[in-house]
């Protein structure tokens, strides 16, 4: 199984990273907006991020997949899609659908799961 190489782990990990600040920006500027329900769920949502950058960087990341460099190529653009939605983020559904995408995608990329990896960038 091919391994995700450090430079490009580091690359997903900052976009990863930026999602979740994005998502912490938007919940503190609109704190008194939104509800305690919904400040806790972003609040989740920002630190599962960050521990899913931590992890992309201290971890051995394989993928289950044929062709490595079409899989990062997918993984690289919806990353990238992910930064600049949650760089604009325009409300609370906003911010959690950024997050749950970015989540989803995160794990996948952590568990090297083919699989989910191509539904996740699907849904990007």
């Amino acid at each position: 199984m091919p391994k995700l190489k450090t430079d490009d782990a580091r690359e997903l990990a900052r976009h990863f990273h930026a999602v979740a600040v994005a998502i912490g920006e938007y919940r503190f500027s609109s704190w008194d907006k939104l509800s305690r329900t919904t400040r806790a769920e972003l609040e989740s949502m920002e630190w599962t991020l960050l521990n899913d950058s931590s992890d992309m960087t201290t971890r051995a990341i394989v993928l289950q997949v044929e062709d490595m460099s079409d899989a990062l190529e997918g993984i690289r653009k919806a990353a990238k899609k992910l930064s600049k939605a949650a760089a604009s983020i325009q409300g609370a559904k906003s911010a959690i659908k950024v997050g749950a995408n970015a989540i989803a995608l995160a794990a996948a990329i952590v568990t090297g799961n083919a699989g989910a990896i191509a539904e996740s960038i699907s849904s990007i």
